[in-house]
Order: C-alpha cells, then sequence, then structure tokens
C-alpha cells in the first residue's frame, strides 16, 4: 500500500503534486523521516545519464526492531508495469538495543 511507505521523489509526478503545483516546479531535497529512519536527500532532478547518491540513516527512539518500506519515485516511468513498481521499493529494517544497568 503506497500510502503506508515513505517516499522519495526523484522529480514531482502528476499525481503526488499538490493542486496549484506548477509542472517542472521545485522538487524537496532536505532531509525526510519516515519512521525511525532519515532519508537525505528527500528528493532531486536528474537528466538521463546521472546518477544520486541517497543516505539512509537509522535514527531509533527505543530499544525494538523497526521496519519501513522506502518508495523511490520517478517521473516519465509506468507505473502500472509491475516490474518498476517493484524496483523502486527497498525494505529499511533496523534493530537498536542501549545499554542498560
Amino acid at each position: 500500500d503506497e500510502a503506508s511507505m515513505g517516499a522519495i521523489v526523484a522529480a514531482t509526478p502528476e499525481g503526488l503534486r499538490k493542486e496549484g503545483d506548477v509542472a517542472g516546479g521545485a522538487v524537496p531535497e532536505g532531509e525526510k523521516e519516515i519512521g525511525q529512519f532519515a532519508v537525505t536527500p528527500s528528493g532531486g532532478v536528474l537528466q538521463p545519464g546521472q546518477s544520486m547518491a541517497i543516505e539512509v540513516k537509522f535514527v531509533p527512539k527505543g530499544s525494538e526492531v523497526y521496519r519501513e518500506d522506502l518508495k523511490i519515485l520517478i517521473s516519465g516511468c509506468d507505473e502500472a508495469d509491475s516490474n518498476v513498481t517493484n524496483a523502486s521499493v527497498y525494505e529499511c529494517i533496523g534493530e537498536s538495543c542501549f545499554p542498560g544497568m
């Protein structure tokens, strides 16, 4: 379910634009928190042949196992193609434990 996933937007697809936003508008590039994970950058624009590093930091708030699905959205891709959809979802799992006395 896409609503339960954290998403990083590589370019703002038509369906994700807020009402009143203009096509080709600004894409957020700061940090985005997705559950107990922080993703940087949260978006960007790439030209064909370019690449971009994405950093995912685990920032737990308690001693347990955390799991989030991270979806990278790329404008211009056929969202009906299951190969494209499945290739853009990444499972992030982190287990934290804090020393106790």
